[in-house]
């Protein structure tokens, strides 16, 4: 089960998503650095904010993913602590109506021998 929950959660860091932030930090940096040497210094600050946010963003959105998993772990978790004793005595009342019996292996054998008399 934490083989699953490792494989879900590598998943969610995926690196086709850091492959499309990477360029787009190398290129906001570029930007700001052009922009720096411009003499733009306020709308360098806005390009910083601006980068953050969306970092911050990605990490909320990352976040919240991680804790949504972990929920239906526990939420799975739960239903099953509560409804397994309810399946164990359905499943067991269920054995009590349908007991195995005698009767069927004792009308199989009687025509087996019978079938095996009227050969000889």
């Amino acid at each position: 089960m934490q083989a699953d929950v490792k494989k879900q959660m590598l998943s969610l860091l995926n690196f086709r998503l850091l492959a499309l932030l990477l360029p787009a930090l190398a290129l906001s940096i570029l930007a700001g650095m052009v922009m720096y040497a411009l003499g733009y210094f306020s709308m360098v600050y806005g390009e910083v904010v601006l980068v953050l946010k969306i970092l911050m963003h990605l990490l909320l959105a990352v976040w919240s993913a991680v804790k949504a998993i972990l929920l239906g772990i526990v939420v799975f978790g739960l239903l099953l602590v509560f409804l397994s004793p309810v399946l164990i005595v359905l499943w067991e009342l269920r054995k009590k109506q349908n007991p195995p019996s005698d009767a069927s292996s004792l009308t199989s054998h009687p025509s087996s021998s019978t079938a095996a008399e009227t050969r000889l």
